[in-house]
Formats: structure tokens, sequence, C-alpha cells
């Protein structure tokens, strides 16, 4: 989602966007959770509502399914929807597409193609800069490897930060524009040394 509220993304062929379907984490029975898709969780009480419709006798089986869902969660998974496409569709018009007399319907159909968790089947799926161009999906998105000596130093600032986190507690940098930065860091207490 943040990857789409810019102007434009630059991406190399190792470059990958993810959908922004929202994840919603269910407690289970046993005191665990698990993650699930909202489409997901709205297609099975919808498969639910249809099957028993046509054979309510099936109702045991999915008293135990149903049962770990509280009252209001369908509510919550189509309002979460709802506001992803929504973000991404005000964003996109705003920052990538403004002044475009086709924005609105450019940001609608990016923000459904990034959405649709059917299509992808799974929060982590690789979305790469080929498979946008090969769906016409109408991003700004441009190839850096096109420009050798930008795409250099994204290399040199993508090692940078990765040798950053993997040597410091840090674990989220933001900068912008002006050379404001913020960075946080993990805070671990070290066990004291052994007397001597």
């Amino acid at each position: 989602m943040l990857a789409l509220s810019g102007n434009e993304i630059l991406m190399d062929s190792n470059g990958e966007l993810g959908p922004i379907d929202p994840q919603f984490v269910i407690p289970k029975g046993d005191g665990s959770t698990v993650v699930c898709p909202a489409q997901a969780i709205k297609d099975q009480f919808e498969m639910a509502q249809d099957l028993l419709s046509k054979n309510p006798k099936d109702l045991p089986v999915w008293i135990p399914i149903l049962q770990q869902y509280g009252p209001s969660l369908l509510k919550q998974v189509d309002n979460a929807m709802a506001l992803s496409r929504e973000l991404v569709t005000r964003w996109l018009v705003a920052y990538m597409f403004e002044g475009d007399p086709e924005g609105q319907a450019k940001a609608e159909k990016v923000a459904r193609y990034f959405s649709d968790h059917n299509l992808f089947k799974t929060h982590s799926r690789r979305i790469a800069l080929r498979e946008i161009k090969q769906n016409d999906i109408p991003l700004n998105a441009a190839n850096v490897e096109e420009s050798p000596k930008l795409h250099r130093c994204i290399l040199r600032l993508y090692a940078a930060i990765s040798h950053t986190f993997a040597r410091t507690g840090a674990y989220k940098m933001c900068e912008n524009s002006q050379g404001e930065a913020l960075k946080r860091n993990s805070h671990s207490l070290q066990p004291p040394a052994p007397r001597q």
C-alpha cells in the first residue's frame, strides 16, 4: 500500500510488489491463532450460507467452523476490504495520477487488481513488474535497469540498508526529500556479564 502512494514506482527484475488484501488474526480454541485473508473469510461465510440453504442437515458440520468467528467479523471484513481499496484509490488519484483525466478509473483498476485475494491466492504473492505490464495495470512503474547509473545507486542503497538492519537494532527507516529521517530500533536487554 505504501508503494502505491507514490508518484512513480521504480523496480528492477528482482523487485516485487504484493497484494493489499487485508488479513485477520483469528484466535483458535486451543489458544493459538491463524492469519486469514478477509476475502477468504467472506467467501467461507457465503459458501456456508449457500450450502446450508440447499441442505440444512449439514449445519452440525459447519457449527465448529463458524463458531470461531465473532459476531461482527463479517462486517469488519467488508469494512477492511473497502478501506484498503479506498485508501489506495485515493492515494493514486492524489499522487501517481494527479491531473490525469482518467486518474480515477486507473486508480480504481489498480486497487481492484492489487486487492483481489482470489486472483493472487495468497497475501505473500510476488507481483513483478513484468506481471504488472502483462496484465495492463496502469501504474507509473519503470524498470530501473534501463538506467544503469540509477540502478547502481539503488543497489548500493539497498546494500547499505540491508547491512544496517543486519548489524544494528534498526528495524525501520524512512527518509523524506527534505533529508528528515526516522529510524526505529528494537531494544533488547542483554543479560549481565557473569561475575568473576
